[in-house]
């Protein structure tokens, strides 16, 4: 009785490299996108709050880092969240504005894409705030006539607000096209009538 073959050795699939990121280093423009950039880079490799202050120094350069070695020197590197928050009061263009409360008071004076494109700027500014006052944030700076259509379908999150009054949008200026009637022709000039030639005949002489 002839024993069963071994079975052949598994293979082992080797797994994915993880991809290689790279942390741009600040020089103190745009300190809303870095910060963003800077928590999602330490994030994705898991290093604590507390470690993060420690190698922050090796990702700024230029005016940030000479801002950078001010604060380590008079020991005014708290924490993490510390940090940040000074990196915003110090760089942000307009750090002691009351971001929420312009956010509040924004209206729609253009197109849709427009209102939600100045609406998402400010929200980046915000921090903390809960979906819902978001919603009614921008549904209520919104034009009248598509505030009142958004009522009837009572969109839950941002996302259908945004493609919601968008197609209300295009369907208002699809009306408005219908309803426009457009001039009457211009009238037409009346027809020359055609000049008679008199003919003085053969025997005419000057």
């Amino acid at each position: 009785m002839t024993s069963a073959p071994p079975p052949p050795p598994l293979l082992t699939v080797p797994a994915p490299k993880p991809p290689k990121l790279h942390l741009p280093p600040f020089d103190g423009s745009a300190p809303l996108d870095w910060m963003f950039q800077v928590d999602q880079y330490f994030s994705y490799h898991q290093v604590p709050p507390p470690q993060r202050l420690a190698v922050i120094s090796f990702y700024m350069q230029c005016e940030a880092l000479s801002w950078f070695k001010w604060l380590y020197t008079n020991q005014q590197l708290s924490s993490w969240d510390a940090f940040l928050r000074a990196l915003e009061l110090c760089f942000g263009s307009s750090s002691f504005d009351n971001h929420q409360t312009a956010l509040f008071k924004l209206r729609q004076c253009g197109s849709v894409s427009d209102f939600q494109a100045d609406f998402e700027r400010l929200c980046n500014r915000v921090v903390s705030l809960s979906p819902e006052p978001v919603l009614n944030y921008f549904i209520s700076g919104l034009r009248s006539d598509i505030q009142r259509e958004m009522a009837v379908f009572q969109p839950t999150s941002i996302s259908q607000s945004i493609g919601l009054a968008k197609l209300i949008e295009a369907k208002t200026l699809d009306a408005r096209s219908l309803s426009v009637v457009p001039p009457p022709p211009a009238p037409r000039p009346p027809a020359l009538l055609p000049t008679r030639q008199f003919s003085l005949g053969p025997f005419h002489s000057v």
